[in-house]
């Protein structure tokens, strides 16, 4: 097995960075405090105890009680997904674009065959990016209620 050794100009230059960042760090200062003294559970005060009652309503369920805050974080998690499919649809618009301005230029058949190869696949893409955009659009509007 081969051991690449790091040059002594980029050693001393890791070095020095180390050095120049432990330096340049704040110390934290640490004080200490005595924990206060937990009472014994004999000494503990005692927890009252309600009295059944009949007509007493029941406590909400958590199913309930959670269901507008998941209702946001599903909109907002959908809204995060389609944001994130559209900037890859954008990148492969992008790839596309500099695929078809090299393809011009291209001087031998092997590099244009790679390239007809390239933009064929990222117009797949783009179409799949596409559709998967108007999938995720319509399970933002469910969720969000739009």
């Amino acid at each position: 097995m081969r051991y690449w050794l790091i040059p002594i100009a980029a050693a001393i230059t890791l070095a020095g960075a180390v050095a120049q960042a432990q330096t340049a760090a704040p110390q934290p200062q640490t004080t200490v405090t005595a924990p206060a003294p937990t009472p014994s559970p004999a000494q503990a005060a005692p927890v009252p105890v309600p009295a059944a009652s009949t007509d007493r309503t029941p406590a909400p369920s958590a199913k309930t009680a959670a269901s507008p805050a998941r209702a946001d974080k599903s909109c907002i998690a959908a809204g995060r997904k389609l944001d994130r499919e559209r900037n890859s649809l954008a990148y492969a618009k992008d790839e596309t674009a500099r695929y078809s301005k090299a393809s011009q230029s291209c001087a031998t058949k092997s590099t244009c065959a790679r390239y007809k190869a390239a933009l064929d696949s990222l117009e797949k893409r783009v179409a799949r990016h596409e559709r998967r955009i108007e999938t995720f659009t319509a399970n933002r509007n469910k969720a969000c209620k739009t």
